[in-house]
């Protein structure tokens, strides 16, 4: 980032340079630098910066134009957010949800769309730039994503150690590859799973949560034990005992998954939030 761009972007952003330092991660004395143009800006943060800049703007647009804010929004983001992971994140998707149907959201989000166009996406680092790349997927898709690369990972650790088999035997790289393929496929299908049936089964309460589980951990099973040959390089379980034991883990494994994933601390959660 170019100094002239940097003192741009920081004219647009009312922070003082200890808020925006806070912000950005960085010592005060290194966003000062920045600004004398004696150190020079790392992409990463000068991505941040954009970011904050964008936000700053439109958020005084939206100040000046009138347009009356979200009662629910102001509400929810002034209460206390839950700290554990599972009931943070029910707590953000009954957000979401609330900002598609709330008609205030969607005039705030026009008005600044059509203004400004889309916001820039959020700046990520290692692991999470993967993560904010399913994001911007549709998300019907986002589960399958999801499963897909972690299976996926998973193969691609054990196809590690067979490197130096490759190295000797360059043929080996196609079934190793196929592996990986396999393995996301089978990882995928649980994702799919949850996709076709959540929607339907959420409406049944307790018993949807219980099912949904059951089933996505029964497709993932399923889905698993016929690409094992190819991902593993040999069958898991022979014959018809071994679906009875894939039918009894899908239940077992599938009520947990349930039982956690949309457990009562969730719901509990979301209801106070819409409660808000």
């Amino acid at each position: 980032m170019q100094l002239v761009e940097f003192k741009a972007l920081r004219a647009q952003i009312s922070d003082t340079d200890d808020e925006l330092a806070a912000e950005l991660g960085v010592p005060v004395a290194l966003l000062q630098r920045w600004s004398a143009g004696t150190e020079r800006i790392p992409r990463f943060e000068a991505r941040l910066i954009r970011f904050s800049a964008a936000s700053a703007v439109r958020g005084r647009a939206l100040e000046e134009s009138g347009l009356p804010e979200c009662a629910w929004l102001v509400d929810f983001f002034k209460s206390d957010l839950p700290t554990e992971s599972d009931a943070l994140l029910a707590a953000l998707t009954c957000s979401e949800e609330h900002h598609t149907t709330c008609p205030v959201c969607q005039a705030r989000e026009r008005f600044v769309t059509e203004k400004f166009g889309p916001m820039p996406p959020y700046p990520t680092k290692g692991l999470m730039t993967v993560f904010a790349l399913f994001d911007r997927l549709p998300a019907s898709l986002r589960p399958a994503a999801y499963g897909a690369s972690a299976l996926a990972a998973i193969v691609s650790l054990r196809a590690l150690f067979a490197i130096p088999s490759v190295i000797d035997k360059p043929a080996l790289a196609v079934p190793l590859s196929l592996a990986i393929l396999a393995a996301a496929a089978a990882g995928a299908s649980g994702g799919f799973a949850f996709t076709f049936v959540r929607p339907t089964f959420k409406k049944l309460g307790r018993p949807g949560d219980y099912l949904t589980g059951i089933v996505c951990v029964g497709s993932y099973l399923t889905s698993l034990m016929l690409v094992a040959p190819f991902a593993f390089g040999e069958r898991l379980m022979e014959g018809p005992d071994g679906w009875y034991i894939v039918g009894i883990m899908s239940l077992l494994f599938g009520s947990i998954v349930g039982h956690s994933w949309f457990g009562p601390s969730v719901g509990s959660t979301s209801s106070r939030v819409r409660a808000t």
